[in-house]
Order: C-alpha cells, then structure tokens, then sequence
C-alpha cells in the first residue's frame, strides 16, 4: 500500500509527540499525558507540530538560566 505524503507527515508527527511523551516519562517530570501534551505545544513555539533544535534549546535555556515562572522551559525536566 503506498501511502499519501499527508499521511507520511501526520505518522512522523505522531512519532514525534510519542517521542516527546516518551522523555518526559524518562525525566521523572510527573506530568501526566495531557500536561505533557501541553507543554509539547508550548515548545512548539511555531505550532508545526514538530519543535525544533531551536525551540528545545530555548526550553533548556529557560529551565536553566529563566527567570519566567510560566515559561514552558520550566517543566521540561522536572521541577528544579
């Protein structure tokens, strides 16, 4: 069966998001799947589905050196 390019991109999205879940599971953050999944969308800073090296970095940076209390960074690993 060959598959659409709609559904090749919706499969590595879904790959993606399970991946995410996958390390925040891995990290001990106790966030259940949809604080998980909210925090998933709020790295995804453009919203395409899929945070980038930039965007994962920005987290960390936060996590680490932020001073916003809300900034999404700030769960990435668990509480500090």
């Amino acid at each position: 069966m060959i598959s659409s390019p709609h559904d090749v991109a919706a499969d590595a999205a879904c790959r993606r998001r399970s991946g995410f879940h996958r390390a925040q599971e891995a990290f001990d953050t106790n966030l259940g799947p949809a604080h998980t999944e909210a925090l998933f969308r709020r790295i995804d800073a453009d919203g395409d589905g899929s945070p980038t090296v930039d965007e994962l970095l920005g987290a960390v940076r936060e996590y680490y050196t932020g001073t916003d209390e809300d900034a999404p960074g700030n769960l990435l690993f668990g509480a500090f």
